[in-house]
C-alpha cells in the first residue's frame, strides 16, 4: 500500500511538473496561463499585451492593454506600454498622449520623459526635447539613452561643448558596448575639444 501510494504521489507530481514545463516554456505560454487563471490581472494583461506587441499584433496588445487600465486605471506599466506601442509604430500622436497621462501623475518615471524627448525631437520641438531629457536625468542620472539623446541633439543645436560634456557623462556611465563604441567614434570624428 505505501508503494502504490508513493508511485501514485510520483506519478501526479510528474503529471503536474509536465504541466508546468509547457506553462513556463516561453513568455507567451506563461502570460496566456496567467491570463487563463486571472483575467483581470493588470499584470497578466500588460505582460502578453507587451509580448503580442513584439510580434507586432499591435491591435490585439492594446486590447490587452485597455483591459488592464480598466481592472486598475492607475496601472503605470500599461499606460506605459500603450504609449510605446503607439510610438514604435510612429503614432506620435497617440504616443505622446500616452505618455503625457503618466507625466502629469506621480508615475512617471524616466523612461516616460525620454520617450517624450523622443516625440519632441521628431516633431522638432527641440527646447521640449533638452528639457523632457532633463527631467528624466533629474530622476535618474544615470538613464543613459536620455544622456545619449540630450548630447546628440545638442550638437546638431549647434552646442557642442555641452554636447561633448553629455557624450562623456554618457560614457562614465558605461552603457552597453556597441552603444559606446558609436559614441566614441562620433566624439573622435564630430565634436573636437
Amino acid at each position: 500500500p505505501r508503494r502504490g501510494a508513493a508511485a501514485l504521489c510520483l506519478l501526479a507530481w510528474t503529471a503536474r511538473t509536465a504541466s508546468r514545463k509547457r506553462i513556463w516554456r516561453d513568455e507567451a505560454s506563461l502570460y496566456r496561463a496567467g491570463v487563463a487563471e486571472a483575467p483581470r490581472s493588470p499584470r497578466m494583461l500588460s505582460g502578453l499585451g507587451t509580448v503580442l506587441d513584439r510580434e507586432g499584433r499591435r491591435r490585439e496588445a492594446r486590447d490587452l492593454y485597455r483591459r488592464a487600465l480598466e481592472s486598475d486605471p492607475g496601472h503605470a506599466l500599461a499606460a506605459y506600454d500603450m504609449g510605446k506601442s503607439f510610438f514604435e509604430e510612429g503614432d506620435l500622436r497617440s504616443a505622446r498622449a500616452w505618455f503625457s497621462q503618466l507625466e502629469r501623475g506621480s508615475l512617471a518615471d524616466p523612461d516616460t520623459f525620454c520617450f517624450l524627448g523622443l516625440i519632441a525631437e521628431k516633431e522638432a520641438r527641440y527646447g521640449d526635447a533638452l528639457a523632457y531629457y532633463a527631467r528624466a536625468l533629474e530622476r535618474d542620472p544615470y538613464q543613459l539613452e536620455a544622456r545619449r539623446n540630450a548630447g546628440l541633439l545638442l550638437y546638431r543645436l549647434g552646442d557642442a561643448r555641452e554636447s561633448r560634456r553629455q557624450l562623456e557623462l554618457y560614457l562614465e556611465a558605461a552603457p552597453p558596448p556597441a552603444e559606446a563604441a558609436e559614441v566614441r567614434v562620433f566624439l573622435e570624428r564630430i565634436v573636437k575639444p
